[in-house]
């Protein structure tokens, strides 16, 4: 109720059916009722009511936001016509209780009631005055006319009182507001801060166990609306109290914000303090502490401290002009560092140093870590957070480049003392991290997605100017580059790869994967975990999905170190399968399904073994090739050429078997071969594997034997799509013809992705826990590389024909990164 989506309700209910009138405007401010918690100055009525008529954001607040209560108390408003200015005050009564004073210096010709069905008209009369009161169906108000000036309200106390007695005065800072207000705009909006009897619960700013109020008692407010937006923009008297924020920053100079040029792209929210003079913002502190924090000769060349929030992580940065004192400070709290992306990570024991120096602008921030980027010194707490920054850093995905920071950034000035930027969810975050938003920017908040929110203060001597803003973000010709997270954290450690299924009952995806408990988790990207199944070891390679009862409903399929086992949608096990093996030692589990109607071939791999299940679970007889000639190395794979089956197995002792559906040698591969790490694939209609020695060998349908030197170390990784070759030899990845440099590290085996005619390539660095996405030309895809520790899987997991991508963040947090919509 308490919220300024109330005071433009108001507005728009008396704007309603007004004339405008070109007589001098009339000075209502000394008649305001004492206790006035805020009051709107109409100038130009028939103005105002066409802009808040088209502005969606006040119209989503109109039907969502705003309690019946209210909305009732003011509905008497819209049954009269008022000539020139007008003036609604409105106070706070009670718990949960408003009631308003609407004043005009000329009555209305009358009160229009022909519409209404049940209505009364009753004459009251206390003293001198005479009062009107009208039943309007459920409504009740009461009107009088006073010194010249008619009068409605809601309340018959309030009405009395104000008539009855002289108000209290206006205050010395209300009339120079009242007075330099601009008369050119539709509405001038005054709010009182005052906590006692302010219409908001949060105007003030936490600052270790006390509130510091953000501005002083009265603050004014042009209202600039359009239909996308509402900017109010104002100013405040310099109050010389030691209890509110903006004087900390009296005489300390303004500068261009730095922040949104480190914080990343997908940062929900961002705070940043501006000084272009430490000292005299450390006097100022020192005011308001009684003393200045030891030790601020570390931080005199810091001019920016900035707090970006992130969906579940927080960082806080020091911008400076030279990083030496503050280097050899943190040198000796720091542990050992660590290279991620060309950036060192710092670990730090814990500390207060940044609380104390910043004390009450920063407050409860224990960092963890740390980096440098640009003299600017970022901090964390967890090693994950400050990785992330730095890929975003690197690949120049920051948030200045983002939609938020672009949709407001035209309204705001280049230089401030204090910028405030964030999305509904931002609002939120800020809020539970115990932030206190002042309560006019968190007013304008409808709960409604695709708004931007912004304040901006900018300190003089005796004055300040405040901008708050609510923006519908801007969508396309701004940024395309930012990928959704969908964070959902596992019990233990992650074991294997987060791996894309199908979830029959929607059609959209879900995700699998194994923590080192050996809990196997179903994930749904909407509604979280599903369910976990304890398995008796890690699963081998890929899960596959299958149909067994070709009824549509899918279950999973894989082997574990000493079990073959299916599981239904719900993680119960599938009868007759859960089938134990003795020494265990199991490949990966093979899938067969050589005509697609669903008559599948399950292949069992252990050592020299190679058993074939068909759907039923039993073994089945035709297939020959039950014992190889030596232990096979991999899950067997299935290949369709030209209309031909081929069932191609790589053997310990260098065999490459190609067999057709029965177990009997296909085509015939006369020499061995040094199998890499790798797998078989096929390229230009050619079975294709790579050696130790860096070669990769061809075969043909006849048993044709090339190959060609690609000068590969015996570690390297590859894969091979249609016509489509990538590999890895140590920093560069060669897709197709083109070589791409890659910063030096630990790199996972390529993966290659196809949605609709388009081919992607997928890697990770596990060194620097980077995940890489590029076409199949080499070029990076907006966005990338982004954080992540493991080989991605990709699927279209919402049916919006855009390609999404898993991976883990941290080792316990499965993370889906998702785009366009």
């Amino acid at each position: 109720m308490k919220s300024l989506r109330i005071l433009l309700f108001l507005t728009l209910t008396i704007a309603l059916g007004c004339r405008e009138d070109q007589r001098p405007v009339t000075d209502l401010i000394a008649q305001l009722p004492p206790g006035t918690s805020a009051f709107v100055k109409i100038n130009n009525p028939q103005q105002l009511q066409s802009e808040l008529k088209s502005n969606k954001l006040i119209q989503l607040g109109l039907g969502n936001g705003i309690p019946q209560k209210v909305e009732e108390l003011l509905r008497g408003l819209s049954f009269i016509e008022i000539q020139g200015e007008q003036l609604l005050a409105i106070t706070n009564t009670g718990r949960d209780s408003l009631a308003y004073l609407y004043m005009a210096r000329q009555a209305p010709d009358s009160i229009d009631l022909s519409s209404a069905k049940n209505k009364s008209i009753e004459t009251i009369t206390s003293g001198s005055h005479t009062f009107k009161k009208y039943e309007v169906e459920d409504l009740l108000f009461f009107t009088t006319q006073d010194r010249g000036t008619f009068k409605m309200s809601n309340s018959i106390a309030l009405l009395k009182h104000n008539v009855e007695t002289e108000g209290p005065g206006v205050s010395q800072t209300l009339r120079t507001l009242y007075e330099t207000a601009n008369p050119g705009k539709n509405a001038n909006i005054f709010l009182n801060l005052d906590p006692e009897i302010s219409l908001f619960q949060n105007t003030s700013y936490k600052a270790q166990g006390a509130d510091l109020a953000y501005f002083s008692d009265w603050i004014a407010l042009d209202a600039e609306i359009t239909s996308h937006g509402l900017r109010l923009n104002g100013v405040g008297i310099m109050p010389d109290s030691t209890n509110t924020l903006v004087p900390l920053f009296r005489n300390a100079g303004t500068l261009a914000a730095r922040t949104p040029d480190i914080a990343p792209e997908n940062s929900l929210a961002m705070v940043s303090y501006v000084f272009r003079n430490k000292k005299i913002l450390d006097n100022n502190l020192g005011v308001l502490q009684d003393s200045i924090a030891a030790d601020q000769t570390v931080f005199e060349t810091v001019e920016e401290l900035g707090i970006v929030y992130m969906e579940g992580s927080k960082a806080v940065m020091l911008h400076t002009y030279g990083s030496e004192d503050l280097n050899e400070l943190l040198g000796t709290m720091g542990g050992t560092a660590e290279n991620s992306m060309g950036s060192e990570i710092f670990a730090l024991q814990e500390n207060d140093i940044l609380t104390e120096a910043f004390s009450p602008l920063l407050v409860n921030f224990k960092p963890g870590f740390y980096t440098v980027l640009e003299n600017t010194f970022v901090f964390a707490k967890n090693r994950g957070t400050i990785q992330e920054i730095i890929a975003s850093h690197t690949r120049k995905a920051t948030y200045r480049n983002s939609p938020a920071y672009q949709t407001v950034r035209a309204s705001l000035a280049d230089e401030s003392n204090i910028l405030l930027i964030a999305s509904e969810q931002g609002l939120k975050i800020l809020s539970e991290d115990g932030f206190r938003i002042p309560s006019p920017m968190l007013s304008l908040n409808t709960g409604k997605e695709g708004y931007i929110f912004a304040m901006q203060v900018i300190a003089e001597n005796n004055f300040f100017h405040t901008t708050l803003l609510a923006q519908q973000e801007q969508g396309e010709g701004v940024v395309d580059n930012t990928w959704k997270k969908t964070k959902y954290s596992l019990q233990s450690k992650a074991l294997t790869s987060p791996q894309f299924v199908t979830n029959h009952r929607s059609g959209k995806k879900e995700v699998v994967i194994q923590d080192e408990a050996f809990r196997l988790y179903l994930i749904d990207p909407n509604k979280g975990i599903l369910w976990t199944k304890q398995l008796d070891g890690p699963i081998q390679g890929e899960i596959h999905q299958v149909d067994l009862y070709k009824n549509g409903r899918l279950q999973l399929a894989f082997t574990t170190d000493h079990q073959f086992i299916i599981l239904d949608r719900n993680g119960k096990e599938v009868a007759p399968f859960t089938f134990s093996y003795p020494g265990g030692n199991l490949n990966p589990l093979a899938v067969f399904d050589y005509n697609r109607i669903r008559d599948y071939r399950f292949v069992v791999t252990q050592g020299e073994a190679v058993k074939m299940y068909n759907s039923k679970g039993k073994i089945v007889k035709g297939f020959t090739y039950t014992k190889a000639e030596s232990p096979v190395l991999k899950a067997p794979k299935h290949f369709r050429i030209s209309g031909k089956d081929y069932l191609v197995f790589l053997l310990e002792n260098g065999q490459l078997k190609i067999l057709n559906r029965v177990g009997k040698t296909r085509v015939p591969v006369k020499r061995k071969i040094d199998f890499s790490d790798n797998e078989v694939f096929v390229y230009k209609n050619n079975f294709a594997v790579t050696e130790k020695n860096g070669h990769l060998v061809l075969i043909d349908g006849n048993g044709k034997i090339s190959q060609r030197n690609l000068n590969l170390p015996a570690d390297h990784g590859w894969a091979a799509q249609e016509n489509i070759l990538t590999y890895t030899n140590e920093n560069l990845i060669h897709i197709g013809g083109k070589e791409i440099p890659l910063d030096y590290g630990v790199y996972t085996k390529p993966r290659i992705f196809r949605f609709g005619k388009q081919n992607f390539i997928a890697l990770a660095d596990l060194q620097s826990r980077q995940v890489f996405l590029m076409d199949d030309q080499g070029n990076y895809i907006p966005g990338f590389p982004v954080y992540g520790n493991t080989v991605p899987d990709m699927a279209d997991w919402d049916n919006n024909d855009a390609p999404d991508l898993v991976t883990v963040e941290e080792d316990l947090v499965v993370t889906i990164y998702s785009q366009g919509g």
